[in-house]
This record gives C-alpha cells, structure tokens and sequence, in this order.
C-alpha cells in the first residue's frame, strides 16, 4: 500500500495535526513601542476536536504586527494512552511584564520550569495581572494543555534572526524575540535523514537587546518514507522510429513532509490547514533521450555526439529553494530547512538525500554540475538512440498535485547513460 499523507500523522510516539486558529493573550496596541507585536496560543481544529482525545501545545508563536496571525501553520500534539513523552512543566519564570509600558492589555512573558530529563521548547505569555502584580500563565493563556518534551525527542536548534522587541515601550523590563530555526546547533552536516528537526512555530523570548547565546531547541522525530519497488527500466530501441524525448517516469521514493517545511506559492496557511497540511516529496526516475540517428539507409557507420550539460545548476538549486523551501544539489543533496528564512518557527530541519534514495547525504556526486561528451555509435543500416538517467525532486500535494511547476526540479545525472541500436546486431 502506496505511503499516502493525511490531515494528521504520527511520527514515533507523537500525532502531529496542524491548526491556524489561535487564541490572542496579548498585544502592546497603546504602548509606545517602536514595533508591533501580538502573542497566541494555538487551539485545535474542529477536526481536532472531532477526533477526541487532548491536543497539546509546546510553545506560544506571535507575530510582528497587529491585528494578524501566523502565517505558518501551527503544529499540536497527541500522544497515544499510557506515554510520558509529554509533561507539564513543573512552574513558570517571568522572562519580561509590560508594566509602565502603557499598552491597553496586561501582558507578561514566562519560560516553563521543565520537569527532569524533559525540555521546554517555547515560552508561554500571560493575561493574568492585577494592580501591577503580574502571574505566572493561568487556565485563561491556555497552559492546561502545555506540554514539556521528552529529552529524547528533542535536539539542540539555532537561533536565528531577530522578530520583534519592545523598544521604546517604556516598560521597566526589556523583552526581545528571536526565531528559533530547525537547522542543528553545531554541526555542519546534517544525519543520515531518519530523523526530522520540527520547530513547533514558536519563539526564545529574552529580557534584553543583545544577541543572545542561549541553547534552543526543537522536536527531534521519525522520519515516514518509503521505497516503492518501482524500478525504471532502462529504455532500448524496438523500431527504427525516434523514441520519445523522456520515458514516462517511475516514482522510486517518496517521504512525507509537514507543512511547515513546504512553501506553496499561492496557499496560505488556511488551505494548508484544510486541504493539505502533510505533503510528500517525492523522487521520480525517467530517462532523457539525447542522440538519436537514423542510419538504416546508410552505408557507412555514424559516430554523432553531444555536450550535455548534467548535475543541478546553482540556478536550478536557487530558483527551487526559493520557490519552495527545497534545497537541491551537490552540496546539501535533498534537504529542507538548511539556512533561516526569516519568519517565527514552524521550519523543518531534514536531509532527505538518502531517504529517496542517494547513496550519501551531502556530496551527491550525481547531482555535481558538469558537461558531458555523450557519443554515439550507430552502424550502417542501423538507428541508435542514447538516454541519460534522469530524476525529479517533486513536491506533491495530499491530492496528488504537483506543487512545482514542471512537475519538479528535474536533471540529468553525472555519469549514467544507456544507448541501443536497432536492428539489434
């Protein structure tokens, strides 16, 4: 049975389900603030709802503006009876209040206490104030259903740019914002793609302005990918007639991606909620006819050739990662999430290379850039044809359409060639 995505999916011990709806806490509408901000909790979907059970938050997102919410999907979490892989924390610590600030809503800024062996991957922000005292997040932000990680399931992440501060505010206290991206702290390569880096969508909130030098972290899960069984079947002549330019491809591997890692241009976070909140990325095999030649009323042998030029171009490489949040190429292979792109959370961090099937995560030598002679040798009263091995990297939808244009980024690979001839000799 073909690996298909669904509106929710388990990776080890936890179901992953997307939201975009989301519950306002606070906003500094009235301060003095040089920048806008507003901070949530997410809330499950009806379809979460409907599926029974407790979903669970770990983490508060915002957003640099007013009157806005996330424009990446939110993940929420359940877990199946009898696990501990998810716990309350233990107690709050204020990071920031908002008193003297002078904005409309009282708002504070707390780090969850996690319990031992677990870790906290976001903070939380409270409404809970009276008579400048401010408290520690209550039923009402919503932490009856915040949750701390398992050390296991987490993996130390990098901080990445600056979103929001409270400059200018005139509260007592300073508080800033900074992304938390799924990339891996200190390390230059990526793993063998059997795990997924997840950020949860949400933020580090620190009590000053400099950069800080605190450890973050994200979720550390399973990957979900399969090999199909196809096989491309190397093309050969059967008639004299000129073959096709491609041969109809063959999906080999394919891996599920949430969506938070997949930019689909013209879908926002709504539709990928509704309509397609795991997509799979998938590697499609075919091959690209280069030379062929028509000898069957020649009397001499013919040797035409071609310069082809083979591996992912850094164009074709900046274009798709732009496009998409996809990177590939020599360098990184197939991964997503491999720089900041800038906004709150919600990155996927993983190296898929191995997972579609490539024999090494980084360094994929049949994606290297180069131009290739390709000769052929045809005899006298002969056609020949010569195909290159050729791949797509397709980002599909959960209904099965492409999200790329051209079905994909597709390319030749360094050093894999077929040719036939026919009559064949």
């Amino acid at each position: 049975m073909a690996l298909t995505p669904n509106w929710k999916m388990t990776f080890g011990e936890l179901t992953v389900a997307f939201t975009n709806s989301y519950h306002k806490v606070y906003d500094n509408n009235g301060a003095k603030s040089d920048y806008n901000g507003t901070f949530y909790y997410p809330l499950p979907t009806d379809q979460m709802k409907a599926d029974g059970g407790t979903w669970y938050w770990l983490g508060g997102t915002m957003v640099a503006a007013w009157n806005a919410t996330p424009s990446i999907p939110t993940p929420m979490f359940k877990v199946p009876d009898g696990s501990d892989i998810l716990q309350a924390p233990t107690g709050w610590s204020k990071v920031w209040d908002d008193d003297k600030s002078g904005a409309d809503m009282w708002g504070s800024c707390w780090n969850a206490n996690a319990p031992s062996g677990y870790m906290s991957l976001g903070p939380a922000f409270s409404s809970q104030a009276h008579l400048n005292t401010y408290y520690a997040p209550g039923s009402g932000d919503g932490v009856d259903t915040f949750r701390c990680v398992r050390e296991d399931y987490v993996h130390a992440a990098t901080i990445g740019s600056r979103i929001w501060n409270d400059d200018g505010s005139g509260a007592q206290m300073d508080l800033a914002c900074w992304n938390v991206v799924a990339i891996p702290a200190g390390q230059d390569a990526w793993n063998d793609g059997s795990t997924m880096l997840m950020a949860v969508n949400s933020y580090l909130g620190v009590g000053n302005y400099g950069t800080p030098s605190n450890t973050v972290y994200v979720l550390k899960v399973p990957t979900i990918g399969e090999s199909t069984g196809q096989v491309a079947q190397k093309p050969s002549l059967t008639s004299t007639d000129e073959p096709a330019e491609y041969t109809d491809p063959v999906t080999d591997h394919r891996v599920i991606v949430p969506c938070s890692g997949i930019k689909d241009p013209g879908k926002d976070a709504a539709h990928q909620v509704s309509e397609t909140p795991f997509y799979t990325l998938e590697r499609e095999v075919r091959y690209h006819r280069v030379l062929y030649r028509d000898n069957t009323t020649g009397d001499t042998d013919q040797d035409p050739y071609e310069d082809v030029a083979v591996g992912v171009s850094d164009s074709q490489s900046s274009t798709f990662s732009a496009d998409y949040n996809i990177d590939v190429g020599f360098s990184l292979g197939v991964s997503i999430g491999s720089e900041d792109k800038g906004s709150v959370g919600g990155q996927i961090g993983v190296n898929h290379s191995v997972t579609l099937g490539y024999a090494t995560t980084t360094s994929v030598a049949v994606m290297q850039t180069d131009t290739m002679h390709m000769d052929l040798h045809v005899p006298a009263g002969q056609a020949g044809a010569l195909w290159a091995e050729s791949h797509r990297i397709s980002p599909r939808r959960m209904n099965g359409e492409s999200v790329a244009s051209d079905d994909g980024l597709g390319y030749d690979l360094n050093g894999s060639t077929v040719s036939s001839t026919y009559p064949h000799s």
